[in-house]
């Protein structure tokens, strides 16, 4: 799983902020500028073929999605819990 790694955009910029889950064979990546990819990383391990935009990926595009979302919400609950964490 990848977490906070910075991967150049396609205009060679840095995104702030990349998440990434890894779930259902598939791996799903939200980069900072909002951008989505979804790979089937069972059948396509290289991550050469980009699913999401793909019609029968959309629920699991969704579902991956929220997952990230909890994720993120809970890394982030527990950073304003922990003083220590905050100044990392």
């Amino acid at each position: 799983m990848v977490d906070g790694v910075e991967r150049p955009r396609p205009d060679g910029k840095p995104d702030q902020r990349l998440d990434a889950v890894i779930a259902e064979g598939l791996h799903y990546i939200r980069f900072g500028d909002g951008r989505e990819e979804l790979y089937d990383i069972l059948n396509d391990p290289l991550e050469a073929k980009e699913l999401s935009l793909a019609a029968d990926m959309r629920g699991p595009l969704e579902r991956l999605r929220a997952l990230a979302e909890r994720r993120l919400s809970t890394r982030e609950e527990k950073r304003t819990a922990c003083p220590a964490a905050k100044r990392g």
